[in-house]
C-alpha cells in the first residue's frame, strides 16, 4: 500500500513537472521552390509562424541578457546543411521591462528563410530534411519558457549534378 502510494506521487509529481505543447504559435516549412534541387545545390526552406492574438515570439536577433531569441537549424543530416544564417521578417522593437532593455519580437505572422546546400551523399529522389525551430512566446502577462519544434521538410533530389 505504501509504495502503491508513493508510486502514485512520484508519478503525479513527474506530470506535474511536464512541459505541455506550445499553443501560441503554429509552425509551418515548405522549400521555397518545388524543383528538384541538385546534389550540391542550394535550397531555401522558408519557415513560417502564425503567432496567437495577444502573443507575440522574439526575433532573430537580441541583446546579450535579453530573451531566447528565434533560432532555425538543421537537424542532424547527412542530406545537407546550413548555408548561411536564416534571415526573417522585420520584426518591431520596443523596451521590453520583463528584460530591462529593447527586444525585437513578430506578432501575428513571421516568416523567415534558411538557406541550405544539399551534400553529394543523397540518392535522387524523394527525400526529407528535419527543420528545428527554437522560440520562446509571450504575452502581456506571461512568458513561456523556451520551446523547440521539429518541421518535416520534403523535398526531391535530382539524379543529375
Amino acid at each position: 500500500m505504501r509504495a502503491a502510494a508513493l508510486g502514485a506521487c512520484l508519478w503525479l509529481g513527474t506530470a506535474a513537472f511536464a512541459q505541455p505543447p506550445d499553443d501560441t504559435v503554429q509552425w509551418n516549412a515548405a522549400l521555397s521552390s518545388s524543383a528538384p534541387i541538385s546534389p550540391g545545390g542550394i535550397a531555401s526552406i522558408t519557415v513560417t509562424g502564425t503567432i496567437a492574438n495577444g502573443w507575440h515570439v522574439y526575433a532573430l536577433e537580441q541583446l546579450p541578457g535579453g530573451p531566447t531569441p528565434l533560432l532555425l537549424s538543421l537537424a542532424d543530416s547527412t542530406l545537407a546543411s546550413a548555408e548561411g544564417p536564416p534571415s526573417g521578417s522585420k520584426p518591431s522593437t520596443v523596451f521590453d521591462k520583463r528584460f530591462g532593455l529593447k527586444t525585437q519580437f513578430y506578432t501575428g505572422t513571421v516568416t523567415v528563410q534558411l538557406p541550405v546546400r544539399l551534400t553529394g551523399a543523397q540518392a535522387a529522389g524523394s527525400q526529407q530534411l528535419t527543420v528545428k525551430v527554437r522560440f520562446q512566446s509571450c504575452s502581456a502577462q506571461e512568458c513561456r519558457p523556451p520551446a523547440t519544434v521539429r518541421l518535416s521538410v520534403p523535398l526531391q533530389v535530382s539524379a543529375h549534378e
